[in-house]
């Protein structure tokens, strides 16, 4: 579905694909228009394509949807592709009257200005089965709104044959719109003129910057040598005769007069915007900022025309244009729609950021079940901050409802996979659930929490008496399964998943002899047991004990910073090392004998720094909350009570093993074995997570179906 084929490269491009497309056997095609007899008409092939053109009165007529839904659902399709902003909107409505069809939108810009329709396009652009960009710009232009982005290249048009220029001549060629920059090209143009009346320039496209461009020209005096033939038809005549080419656009897809001006061989003066650089190469020497001045890009212009091959330069670009063949596009949009068409399992949980344990496992088991060639689409309900207040709920209720919507336009799905929350959260989770239950998709809950089954919570029983027969609990421990058939009998089959799946097995730390440094490592709260910590400290040090402190991980909540400031200002022997990822994070497990988690934290369930420390032979004190008990060793030391009031005994081990390189080096050795025997069963906790996840019925093998059911494009 296009409005038209008016003036721009966007339409171009949809012709060609369309004429593409008609190549190939077995597909039913259909166009949507809203407006025929425009300028591209005559290159649009019909042979094997039915045409349905509405009449609406505007773009924003609103009878316009209803006509367009209507003819939707009377053809049937399998997929709707959508082009350009206005058919974009109506995406999710359209995907909805066609009764199970797959909406796909095209990406053909790298950024936009911030008005109504274009944020509108944005938020909606969240719930398409895929995004085809036309550049890696475009596809970043989505990162965090939708995960099924992925790139079809531009169709370039028959070779254009390298002519050597008939005249001195300049050219620019585009829209004469703001996203061009066509008034900085105009500039270089006008500080060149005076000093190269051999040289003649042309300005050729349409648009609002018209008439300033030809005041600009007739002020200058420049109507001589400056000239402006409007729209042509076929830019590839004037590229034949000029020069060099100037296109100082602000942002692009991927623009197909840069293209045309490789075939041809035309010098090219780009702006050093991504979607060139993809095109001409990293190393191409004739990109200028997109503040150039007209002087700069004058002088450019200049050293471009003297060279004497210009062209040598497009060894990249070449390479890049003999992939764009008509067949090997379609082909690759083929690829997509059958992509688009294949059910996903809806991902539903608290992505990073911010950084903690349920999201990276909820990332982490995404990763896992795309990896093995389940489609996952992504839907995230972290509100993106640790810090609670009123733009702390504002957000979450903001994901919850973009995951609400995705489960009531999905075309179709076959497990929703939904990370519980714990206390007042589990009510989002309530609402998405009654979602996917009215959509008739199976339900997959994945617990971190034990807060609701130490206590019995109408919430969660709530969930799990709407959630239907069909449902599945993955759980991270024995005796997290026990106490969820416990407190919910009607919870259907439960599977343990062990967090530490999702960890690579870490080579054991090398240190040896006493134990001298005691770390911590969480996301700074005092839940999470950063004062219990600090109390820790100050008890070893009111019994003479020096052993060393490291603090990592960043400060989550009100207060935290002055406490640490505060216990490093009396209690020597404390360092604060910040939030710690990647090499840091290896640094930090380097230097500490015994990790130390007093932890009160209520939705506590399997800490994964506690199985990092382990499988690197670091002995773990901590509370016995959540699964925390059964990841311990049997010593009552490391054992603290489950708010962790009692730090005596762990005072007394810290002191015993601080003088006893023997005692330490056994702890280690055990501490290894546990770790040891953990994973033992992580292959085959994979394959159940990846079972539970994956399809119900295998999806079609056909890249297309060929039965009878139409595909109209775009």
């Amino acid at each position: 579905m296009i409005p038209g084929f008016g003036d721009g490269g966007a339409q171009i491009q949809c012709i060609r694909l369309l004429n593409a497309l008609q190549e190939i056997d077995g597909l039913d095609l259909h166009l949507v228009r809203f407006r025929k007899g425009e300028i591209h008409d005559a290159a649009l092939q019909t042979r094997r394509l039915r045409i349905h053109d509405l009449v609406p009165r505007s773009h924003f007529d609103p009878r316009l949807l209803f006509d367009a839904a209507r003819t939707v659902r009377a053809i049937r399709p399998d997929i709707i592709l959508t082009w350009q902003i206005v058919c974009d909107v109506f995406g999710p409505v359209l995907r909805m009257a066609s009764r199970g069809a797959a909406w796909v939108m095209t990406e053909r810009d790298s950024a936009y200005p911030n008005g109504v329709r274009f944020r509108l396009r944005m938020l909606l652009g969240r719930f398409a089965d895929a995004i085809v960009a036309n550049s890696d710009a475009g596809i970043a232009l989505w990162a965090g709104r939708n995960d099924m982005v992925m790139r079809a290249d531009n169709i370039v048009a028959s070779q254009i044959h390298e002519t050597r220029p008939r005249e001195k001549l300049v050219l620019a060629v585009g829209r004469l719109e703001a996203q061009k920059n066509i008034l900085s090209t105009l500039a270089g143009f006008c500080a060149l003129a005076p000093k190269r009346p051999d040289l003649a320039f042309a300005i050729v496209g349409q648009g609002s910057l018209g008439e300033t461009i030809d005041d600009v020209v007739a002020t200058r005096g420049l109507g001589h040598c400056i000239v402006r033939p409007g729209f042509v038809k076929n830019p590839a005549a004037w590229l034949g005769r000029a020069a060099a080419l100037v296109t100082m656009s602000r942002h692009e897809g991927t623009a197909n007069v840069l293209l045309e001006a490789v075939q041809a061989g035309i010098p090219i003066l780009a702006s050093d915007i991504a979607p060139h650089r993809e095109i001409l190469g990293e190393d191409y020497k004739f990109f200028l900022p997109l503040d150039a001045t007209p002087e700069t890009i004058a002088d450019a212009i200049e050293t471009l025309l003297d060279l004497a091959d210009p062209v040598r330069d497009f060894a990249c670009a070449r390479n890049r244009l003999a992939a764009m063949t008509p067949d090997r596009v379609a082909q690759r949009y083929l690829d997509i729609f059958r992509m688009a068409r294949t059910p996903p399992a809806l991902m539903i949980g608290p992505f990073p950021p911010p950084v903690h344990g349920a999201g990276l496992v909820t990332e982490a088991t995404t990763n896992l079940v795309a990896a093995s060639g389940i489609r996952a689409r992504r839907l995230s309900t972290s509100p993106g901050t640790l810090h609670r207040g009123p733009t702390y709920h504002i957000r979450r209720l903001r994901a919850c409802l973009i995951a609400l919507v995705a489960i009531l336009t999905a075309s179709r799905a076959t497990k929703t996979y939904l990370v519980l929350s714990g206390g007042w959260g589990l009510a989002y989770d309530l609402i998405l659930t009654v979602a996917a239950r009215l959509r008739g998709f199976e339900i997959v809950f994945h617990h971190h929490s034990f807060a609701y089954l130490d206590r019995r919570s109408p919430l969660m029983a709530t969930i799990i008496a709407l959630a239907g027969h069909h449902q599945h609990h993955i759980v991270l421990c024995s005796a997290m399964a026990r106490k969820l058939s416990e407190r919910y009998a009607n919870c259907g089959a439960v599977t343990v998943v062990s967090n530490a799946i999702h960890l690579p097995a870490a080579s054991p730390s090398p240190r040896a002899g006493p134990l001298r440094t005691i770390g911590f490592l969480a996301n700074l709260t005092r839940d999470k047991g950063i004062d219990t910590f600090i109390d820790l400290v100050a008890l070893l040090r009111a019994r003479g004990h020096a052993t060393k402190a490291v603090i990592a991980g960043p400060a989550a909540e009100a207060g935290i910073t002055d406490l640490l400031q505060n216990a490093q200002e009396r209690l020597c022997g404390i360092e604060w090392l910040g939030p710690v990822h990647g090499k840091a994070r290896e640094s930090f497990f380097a230097q500490i004998d015994l990790l130390v988690l007093p932890s009160r934290y209520a939705n506590e369930a399997q800490p994964l720094v506690i199985i990092e420390a382990q499988d690197r032979a670091i002995p773990v004190a901590a509370s016995q909350r959540g699964s925390i008990a059964t990841m311990l060793l049997d010593d009552p030391g490391l054992r603290l009570d489950p708010v962790a009031s009692d730090l005596s005994g762990l005072v007394e081990t810290i002191k015993a093993l601080a003088g006893d390189s023997e005692a330490m080096a056994d702890l280690r050795r055990r501490t290894l074995v546990l770790a040891r025997d953990r994973r033992r069963c992580d292959d085959a906790q994979r394959e159940q997570l990846v079972a539970l996840l994956a399809p119900t019925t295998a999806p079609a093998t056909n890249p297309l179906p060929l039965d009878g059911r139409r595909l109209p494009l775009p």
